[in-house]
């Protein structure tokens, strides 16, 4: 398996996984047939195949990435304002799924044109940018400090949260080093930053790994979807079993499904991703030019 099939499998693994969870996203889990292929339906009454607000904002820091190389938060913003507005970077030409703290970001970037990053008062622990997370690692995988850093500057662009900065940069140094070849036994023995939150110190120890499935965090949160991901990928063998396992959790299925597509892509590559959720994948054209762009970037293979 090669350093580029797992730079597209992270990337193209978030988007399977958000389109394969958003029909039943914020349904309770056990509430709803069993999910294994892609189908129409859920909260946007959505085609078959679609993705959400999930993959659009990972296309977003992609193309800004892919534009700057380095984080560029203005670049980065009016790609999210475009989202917002015009529906640019959507599987269906709308912006759905648009989160609050996220909106009052780009809503003050739209009235006054500049990035107030203190606007938002509240924390957020949740999930929104954890979710978007895999393209910094498919292009700096090899730079672990620039990782790091870009992976905690663009979650406080909208979180404003340390717990959701530090899962963010666990994500990203997960994901850059099983790119880069490392095993799951290196990810459990990975370093454990002191100022990481102790949440994230937690995950990152492997605290869930003895728990129930009915102990595991709530999925809306940064540190539960990123338990359920973990434990998705350790309790399966292949892409297929752990995007499974991880949308028929229920909750925040579109989300959960996309972070752990992006380990599972990252881990299995490309060519395990079954062709079938390809086949019915909305704009995978899209998608797969974003993916090969950045593969065109690895220098490894």
């Amino acid at each position: 398996m090669t350093t580029k099939s797992k730079v597209a499998g992270a990337f193209m693994g978030l988007a399977i996984g958000d389109a394969l969870g958003a029909p039943v996203e914020g349904m309770k889990r056990g509430s709803f047939e069993p999910v294994s292929e892609m189908l129409e339906g859920g909260l946007h009454a959505l085609p078959k195949g679609a993705w959400t607000n999930v993959t659009a904002m990972a296309i977003c820091l992609a193309q800004s990435l892919l534009s700057k190389h380095d984080l560029d938060v203005y670049d980065f913003m009016e790609r999210l304002n475009r989202w917002v507005s015009a529906g640019e970077n959507t599987s269906t030409g709308i912006c759905i799924g648009l989160d609050e703290f996220t909106e009052g970001v780009i809503s003050n970037y739209q009235q006054t044109g500049s990035i107030e990053l203190n606007l938002i008062i509240e924390p957020s622990a949740g999930n929104f940018a954890l979710v978007r997370t895999a393209p910094i690692a498919c292009i700096h995988w090899d730079n672990l400090d620039t990782v790091a850093s870009i992976s905690r500057q663009q979650s406080f662009l909208t979180q404003s949260s340390e717990i959701s900065a530090s899962a963010c940069e666990y994500l990203g140094l997960v994901l850059s080093h099983l790119i880069a070849g490392r095993g799951w036994d290196f990810i459990r023995n990975m370093p454990i930053k002191n100022d990481w939150s102790q949440e994230i110190k937690g995950i990152a120890d492997f605290d869930w790994e003895n728990k129930n499935v009915e102990h595991l965090g709530a999925s809306k949160f940064a540190t539960g979807a990123l338990e359920i991901a973990f434990w998705c990928i350790h309790n399966s063998k292949n892409f297929e079993d752990a995007l499974t396992l991880a949308v028929n959790f229920g909750g925040a299925s579109g989300s959960v499904g996309a972070i752990t597509g992006q380990i599972a892509g990252a881990i299995y590559g490309l060519e395990a991703i079954p062709i079938r959720w390809f086949d019915d994948l909305l704009k995978v054209e899209q998608l797969t030019d974003i993916a090969m762009q950045m593969v065109e970037l690895s220098r490894s293979d």
